[in-house]
């Protein structure tokens, strides 16, 4: 019977053994570069997706300090004694009622979330930060949809019944009911200073997150 060389053996096994980790270790560091290549390109999606939205939130918010603006001026058509009252509203009302909206990009966002990419992003702090940030896009839709519902539940009816061009044009008065004019106004008042508060803060948010992002970003 021929005798087995443990010494041999073991070396063999042992030889194995640590070929299979070497290769182990080479594939986890392998994957370890292509998460981290996944992560940055993720991290520059995002910020180029907040990069967008805070340039449209910086044009809304100058338009809704120009509508509020407006809407503060057009109450000046409620007092009966103001000279050329009649000419004050008509054409801001229409100025007024157009509608200001923000589509927040989120693609990156949901492709993260919807993936189970977001485990890639090893910043902790940065990861709640962003999940914080697109929960407040929530609140923010809330708040313009304020003045969407405002517009097609009361100012379509509005036009339709209370307003008459022609006799604005013949120089008369353009609204048969004044009083419900002036809640109508008062309510789009309070909702465009509603959005005006949430662009705000949305803009602080995508100020915090874009700083967080530059540092992460090589």
């Amino acid at each position: 019977m021929k005798k087995i060389n443990w010494n041999y053996t073991l070396g063999e096994i042992l030889i194995v053994i640590i070929g299979i980790s070497i290769a182990f270790s080479l594939n986890k560091c392998s994957e370890r570069r292509q998460d981290q290549k996944l992560e940055q390109l993720y991290l520059e999606n995002l910020k180029n997706d907040i990069e967008t939205d805070k340039l449209n939130l910086e044009q809304n918010l100058t338009q809704l300090t120009s509508k509020k603006e407006i809407i503060f001026n057009s109450f000046k058509y409620f007092y009966p004694n103001v000279p050329k009252r009649d000419s004050i509203l008509p054409s801001n009302f229409f100025k007024v009622v157009e509608i200001i909206e923000f589509s927040p990009k989120s693609v990156t966002h949901q492709t993260l979330m919807n993936s189970g990419d977001l485990k890639l992003i090893t910043n902790f702090d940065l990861k709640t930060a962003i999940q914080e940030h697109y929960r407040n896009y929530s609140s923010l839709e809330q708040d313009y949809d304020r003045m969407v519902n405002i517009s097609t539940k009361y100012i379509a009816d509005y036009f339709i019944y209370n307003m008459d061009m022609d006799t604005y044009r013949r120089g008369g008065k353009a609204f048969t009911d004044e009083r419900l004019l002036k809640s109508i106004m008062q309510s789009m008042f309070g909702a465009v200073d509603l959005k005006i508060k949430s662009t705000e803060k949305s803009l602080q948010s995508c100020e915090t997150i874009l700083t967080k992002l530059n540092k992460e970003i090589n």
